[in-house]
C-alpha cells in the first residue's frame, strides 16, 4: 500500500483507544475507536494531525492524556513529461514519455484538466502516453511510502492542415481567370477524407 502504518496501543488492560486525524481532541463521544484490546492501525497517507487517548473499562479511572502530533509524509517527486507542448497535425501523434526520480513511481493520468486521483485505478497510466487529439494532460506520480506527487501538465494542439485548391483546368491556387464557358470550377482538397469544408468569397476569414 502506499500509506505509513502508525500502531496506537494501550499497557492499560480493558481500555479503549479513541482517536481523531483532523487535529481535534479525541473522547470517547468523539472520534473513532479502536478494537478493545487490541493495537490499532492507521494508515497515513497524507500529511495530518493525528490524537489519541486511552479511556479504561466504564471510565473508572478517567481517560489518559491526548498523544500524537503532526505526521508529515514526503512527497513522491514530480514527474517529468518528455514533452510539454506543441502543435501537430490532425491525424499524427504525439508520443509523451513519463519519467520519475525515485524508480518504481506509478503513474495517474487525467486528459480533462483535472487532478489525478492516485485511489481511482482507472486513471493509472504507463510511459509512454500517444496523445492523438487537443487536450491538456496532467500525470500525478506514487511511490510506495510516499504521498502523490504534484501534477505535472502538458497541453498538446493538433490542427487541420490548409485545404487545397485547384480548377478543372489544371492550373493551382488564386490567379487570373477568363471566363470562357463559364466561370472556372474550383475544387477543394484536404488530406483527411473526412474533413469537411468551409469557404467565402468576399475575402473574410470562413
Amino acid at each position: 500500500a502506499n500509506s505509513n502504518a502508525l500502531v496506537l496501543s494501550t499497557t492499560t488492560a480493558n481500555a479503549d483507544i479513541y482517536y481523531t486525524t483532523d487535529g481535534s481532541t479525541p473522547s470517547s463521544t468523539h472520534g473513532a475507536k479502536c478494537a478493545r484490546n487490541t493495537t490499532c492501525s492507521i494508515d497515513v497517507a497524507q500529511s495530518e494531525q493525528i490524537y489519541a487517548i486511552a479511556q479504561s473499562d466504564y471510565n473508572v479511572a478517567g481517560p489518559s492524556s491526548v498523544a500524537g502530533g503532526f505526521y508529515t509524509i514526503a512527497r513522491t517527486p514530480n514527474p517529468t513529461l518528455s514533452v510539454y507542448s506543441g502543435t501537430y497535425n490532425y491525424g499524427a501523434s504525439a508520443s509523451v514519455a513519463l519519467a520519475d526520480s525515485l524508480a518504481g513511481a506509478s503513474f495517474f493520468c487525467t486528459t480533462d484538466g483535472s487532478t489525478p486521483d492516485t485511489t481511482n485505478p482507472a486513471q493509472a497510466c504507463t510511459s509512454p502516453v500517444a496523445v492523438t487529439k487537443s487536450e491538456t494532460l496532467k500525470v500525478v506520480a506514487l511511490a510506495n511510502g510516499y504521498g502523490p506527487s504534484n501534477a505535472a501538465t502538458g497541453n498538446y494542439t493538433f490542427t487541420l492542415a490548409p485545404p487545397g485548391f485547384s480548377n478543372t483546368g489544371g492550373n493551382k491556387g488564386p490567379g487570373t481567370y477568363y471566363l470562357v464557358n463559364g466561370a472556372p470550377q474550383v475544387q477543394l482538397t484536404d488530406s483527411m477524407a473526412t474533413a469537411h469544408f468551409c469557404y467565402t468569397t468576399n475575402g473574410a476569414t470562413p
